[in-house]
């Protein structure tokens, strides 16, 4: 890789820091400062470059072609490697390996744990730990991580739990490009999932893998079922025959433009074998088609059973809660009865309660009402001379005619002329007069009837017999 790939820290360009660098290590007794100092250096360089180029295995060799500076390779990389191994952020690929076989944890936990440090110390006492380290080693956090992005991207991309979580190796593999960029990252990031119990690896008969995943409910994931297998078989018929429709739909695109070329060649059994290809490549395609259809109902069913499953379980769940709190909270169709009737009770007697109180206070003399009213009627009926209305035949004809004779009229302005003419002669209008309508009723010069005011009619003499009483 080009040095321009990775970015370099600012030292990289002072030749003095940069030969020190480069030098072996010394003794760590002599400087342990300096010692540690620059194994910091080497460290945090390898993990950056790592997860700059999405890398999890390297090897010594491959790492010090890495940081070459000026057609000169660091000459310490073995004791920086062997030294990350000793710490843990290092594994071989073999150990790690080894470790995410279920069947060889104990072993491989008393040979990694027991025997590598013990024969580890051995070494570096007698003087022998300058050996090299020269086998692929794994970087442990960047590979944890990995595998944990890959897990989450499966349960992102899972829309139904009976088909989604069993995939095809290659199928992981082309979703996970970008997180795993060749194929030995992804083994080794689902060897990772599977120490971890996320993820069991199953070799199936026609030499392919199968991973299931587990669910993001579950802690660990669970045995592949042979159900499960079946799916996915199903899964694969799926994809097989898509990809043989899609074939064979172009092969008839083919034929039908090799049986045009030859028609402008004048090749005719050329294009008539050109055409019976195509019709024999349309009863092929109809037939995967429907076959097709069929394998594609047959999940569609799978995942609506999932559902209707779901839908069930959260069906009883809930008749469950309801019960449980009904029992919780005392809740019975006696206990309700009961309390409603309680209810009605109390309506009744604040019903009662207002009745009372809209009758008021009774009187402590015990008197009629009625009583009451005839006596203050007799009360007002003494000393008061009865007043009886005037008629009209108490009084003589001249009262009569001298109370006619006052009445007066309010307005004149508004009343027509007195007219000059006898019931014989015809009815002629004086200029700027008035006259009378059809109906005997006065109108005004210009058609419309005027209104007749009267005064008060004047007062009548009566009498000494009998006395004109007026009413109020």
């Amino acid at each position: 890789m080009a040095e321009s790939d990775t970015q370099r820290p600012e030292c990289w360009v002072d030749d003095q820091r940069m030969d020190a660098l480069f030098s072996p290590f010394r003794e760590r007794n002599a400087n342990p400062q300096s010692w540690e100092s620059k194994m910091k250096f080497w460290s945090i360089q390898i993990t950056e470059h790592l997860r700059q180029n999405g890398q999890v295995v390297f090897d010594t060799r491959t790492v010090s072609q890495i940081f070459k500076r000026k057609g000169r390779m660091p000459s310490c990389m073995h004791t920086v490697v062997q030294e990350m191994v000793r710490q843990g952020k290092l594994q071989k690929v073999s150990d790690f390996e080894a470790s995410a076989q279920p069947e060889g944890w104990a072993s491989w936990g008393l040979n990694v744990f027991v025997k590598r440090p013990l024969l580890w110390t051995v070494d570096t006492v007698m003087g022998k730990a300058n050996h090299s380290i020269e086998e692929e080693v794994v970087y442990v956090e960047i590979l944890k991580e990995k595998a944990s992005e890959l897990l989450h991207r499966v349960w992102s991309n899972a829309r139904h739990q009976a088909t989604d979580y069993v995939l095809d190796w290659t199928t992981v593999r082309d979703m996970c490009r970008d997180i795993c960029p060749d194929d030995r990252s992804l083994s080794l990031v689902l060897l990772q999932l599977q120490k971890e119990a996320k993820v069991r690896i199953v070799e199936m008969p026609s030499q392919h893998k199968v991973v299931k995943f587990a669910r993001k409910e579950q802690r660990s994931v669970t045995p592949v079922s042979e159900i499960e297998l079946g799916v996915h078989r199903l899964k694969e018929t799926e994809a097989h025959l898509s990809s043989e429709v899609q074939k064979l739909t172009e092969g008839i695109r083919r034929c039908l433009e090799d049986a045009k070329f030859y028609i402008g060649k004048g090749l005719k059994n050329s294009a008539k074998n050109a055409l019976r290809r195509k019709k024999t490549n349309e009863k092929i395609l109809e037939r995967r088609e429907i076959a097709l259809e069929t394998v594609h109902g047959l999940l569609q069913r799978i995942q609506d059973a999932e559902s209707e499953k779901m839908i069930l379980e959260a069906y009883k769940a809930g008749v469950a809660t309801i019960k449980q709190k009904t029992a919780q909270d005392d809740l019975s169709v006696e206990r309700v009865d009961e309390i409603m009737d309680a209810v009605q009770e109390v309506f009744d007697t604040q019903s009662d309660i207002n009745e009372a109180l809209s009758q008021g206070p009774q009187d402590s003399l015990n008197v009629s009402t009625t009583e009451l009213e005839l006596e203050l009627d007799a009360l007002l009926a003494e000393g008061e001379p009865v007043v009886q209305p005037a008629r009209v035949d108490q009084f003589s004809p001249g009262q009569l005619a001298h109370a006619m004779g006052e009445l007066t009229v309010a307005d004149k302005d508004g009343l027509p002329n007195v007219p000059t003419f006898t019931p014989s002669t015809p009815p002629s209008v004086a200029k700027g007069g008035s006259s009378l309508s059809s109906q005997g009723t006065p109108t005004s010069p210009h058609g419309q009837r005027s209104p007749l005011r009267i005064s008060t009619p004047p007062k009548i003499p009566v009498e000494a017999e009998p006395e004109l009483v007026v009413l109020n």
